[in-house]
């Protein structure tokens, strides 16, 4: 049973002996993204295993189970591995491990580590199976083999850095005094091996644990011992479930590293809804709802149907309330600040649109309150007046009007278009706020080139409208026209009122702006030591970016781990001249490394 210590030949990337070490190790640290490199080859056995022990002074036990995967390249480039580890029989799973390299020409081995406190945890005694796939940088794949380990005892194992340690605790607590609970607190205790920072996440349920109420999280930092970790539960949420407790607390314990390490349950006492705060809001049960209709502009048609909603308010804030007549369907919402007390809250729905439905009335309002988080607050039910379809606005309050007509715009004067335009025009039978959007779709409807939206103010009768949209846009997604345009116009309430389609003239797409600057491979990347303690404080990639004329650009670039988690951000903001110029974006080497696993990374760069 072979041992590694960190003390040993294999160190982590981030740990350096010298400068030269630095710069292979992190040059080989980031994987291009997929269609930079077909990189291929195949699983090459045999592999081989060992006990990692990572503690400084090692203390005898493994934190990790590594396993050697001896992988033969053919086309060097990125190359991702996955270890699955399960007992002897390969029956039932322990853990698994990944990793990301970039890998040479011949013959390579490549460690995995598999977590040493989930075998800990299994029971299990070695030998283990491990099932191993290898993809390439472009995830096709390249391989499956099994491999068994040698043996290894579970107590050779380091057990969890930390766990939960039942029982937990649970009380009401009484911010303001008004002898109603703001929250339910529950304390998670946890028995820490290792300091360090830790999560606990709980999510509340009802008695049986099928009905979600509400989630907390609380991230801390635990000295080594017995600790407890506070999640707190909304009042609120447990008021708008309406459940009485006891209830049902899921509890999962998260390293530092950001890694499942624990779970567990805790059932609460009994707690009754009337035991917490009461909601912020209702609908005021002595005021009854109203209704009727209107006639705006005279001509013998009820152009809004309204509803006056009235809700009593304990706690000023942000509310949302939604009318549905589901019968037809329609909807009609308001968001808006309410101050304590009674309030009347107006709604309407458009006259043009229950015409439209041709159902008469009266007709079944039903009534939704919520508050700022989304949360439901109240419900409630309103019965209009009886009213005939017939007698509603048969047209729209606002409306496209043809014709449409495209035409095309170079901005610049260098023979390419830098717009398409699109003239039409609005009729709006009174004046008012609306916002509009236009599609640009290709001649079949099936592929999106561009939108555009906007608000615009129209008076009664006609407005002409110009919406230009970006010839970047065209150019990048070298689709030739005719093109097809759907005109959407929406009131003040965010309600469709009109919706218009055209087709454009024919155009070429290489006719238009191409865009001012493109992201050019390949691309480098290096670590960096900033204070010379031979551990990497950046990872570097050196970005090259052509760009045609000066502009101002944004470049922004993610890098993303084995396990597909975005580990590590960073973005510039430059000017650049005409021609080839490289930008460096500096990833911060602690952040991309906080899983203490070697790894390379995929980098996601956008301009």
């Amino acid at each position: 049973m072979p041992t590694l210590s960190l003390h040993g030949a294999r160190l982590r990337t981030r740990c350096v002996v010298a400068a030269l070490v630095v710069a292979l190790i992190a040059t080989a640290a980031i994987a291009l993204p997929p269609s930079a490199r077909a990189s291929t080859g195949v699983l090459n056995p045999p592999h081989s295993d060992a006990g990692l022990d990572t503690d400084v002074p090692p203390n005898g036990l493994y934190d990790y189970l590594v396993v050697s995967v001896g992988v033969s390249v053919t086309t060097p480039g990125g190359f991702l591995l996955f270890v699955q580890l399960s007992d002897g029989t390969g029956t039932t799973f322990i853990a698994q491990g990944s990793r990301l390299v970039n890998l040479r020409t011949g013959t390579n081995a490549v460690d995995v580590r598999i977590p040493g406190y989930a075998i800990r945890q299994s029971g299990f005694i070695g030998p283990y199976q491990a099932q191993i796939i290898l993809l390439n940088g472009t995830f096709a794949f390249l391989g499956f083999g099994l491999y068994a380990t040698g043996a290894y005892l579970p107590t050779a194992f380091e057990g969890q850095p930390a766990r939960l340690a039942p029982p937990h605790a649970d009380a009401g607590v009484d911010m303001n005094g008004n002898l109603r609970f703001d929250y339910l607190a529950v304390d998670a205790k946890v028995n820490v091996g290792r300091a360090g920072t830790y999560t606990v996440n709980g999510v509340l349920r009802d008695s049986t644990g099928t009905t979600f109420i509400a989630q907390a999280t609380n991230t801390t930092s635990l000295a080594v011992g017995a600790g407890s970790v506070r999640l707190r539960f909304a009042g609120t949420d447990i008021r708008v479930a309406n459940l009485n407790g006891p209830y049902n607390v899921s509890l999962d314990l998260v390293s530092p590293a950001g890694q499942q390490i624990d779970t567990g349950t805790h059932v609460t006492g009994t707690y009754f809804l009337s035991d917490f705060d009461g909601l912020a809001a209702a609908f005021a049960p002595l005021s009854p709802h109203e209704s009727f209709v209107v006639d705006l502009d005279g001509d013998g048609f009820w152009d809004n149907l309204v509803v006056n909603a009235f809700v009593t308010v304990t706690d000023p804030g942000y509310y949302a309330v939604q009318a549905d007549i589901s019968a037809i369907p329609l909807t009609s919402a308001v968001r808006a600040w309410l101050p304590a007390g009674n309030q009347l809250v107006q709604l309407d729905f458009l006259g043009v649109d229950l015409f439209n439905a041709g159902g008469d009335g009266p007709y079944t309002v039903d009534l939704t309150l919520r508050d700022d988080r989304s949360r439901t607050l109240d419900v409630d039910v309103h019965t209009t007046a009886t009213y005939f379809a017939v007698d509603f606005e048969p047209s729209p309050p606002a409306r496209w009007i043809p014709p449409f007509v495209d035409s095309v715009r170079d901005i610049q004067g260098d023979g390419l278009w830098d717009e398409l335009v699109v003239n039409t025009t609005v009729q709006a039978d009174r004046h008012g706020t609306y916002t509009w959007d236009m599609e640009l779709w290709d001649s079949t409807f099936t592929i999106p080139i561009g939108t555009q939206n906007g608000e615009i103010d129209l008076s009664s009768g006609l407005n002409p409208v110009s919406v230009a949209f970006p010839g970047l846009q065209i150019s990048a997604s070298g689709v030739n026209g005719q093109y097809e345009v759907n005109l959407r116009l929406f009131d003040s309430e965010d309600r469709q009122v009109d919706l218009g389609t055209f087709t454009t003239a024919a155009h070429l797409a290489r006719d238009f702006q191409g865009p001012p600057g493109r992201l050019t491979r390949p691309y480098f990347d290096i670590g960096v030591d900033r204070n010379g303690d031979l551990a990497l404080d950046v990872i570097a990639v050196d970005v090259p970016i052509t760009v045609p004329r000066a502009a101002t650009f944004l470049l922004g670039g993610v890098l993303i781990d084995a396990s597909f988690t975005p580990v590590a951000f960073n973005q510039q903001l430059v000017d650049l001249p005409p021609g080839l110029t490289t930008v460096r974006l500096n990833f911060s080497a602690a952040d991309a490394f906080r899983t203490g696993q070697d790894s390379a990374f995929y980098g996601a760069l956008q301009l």
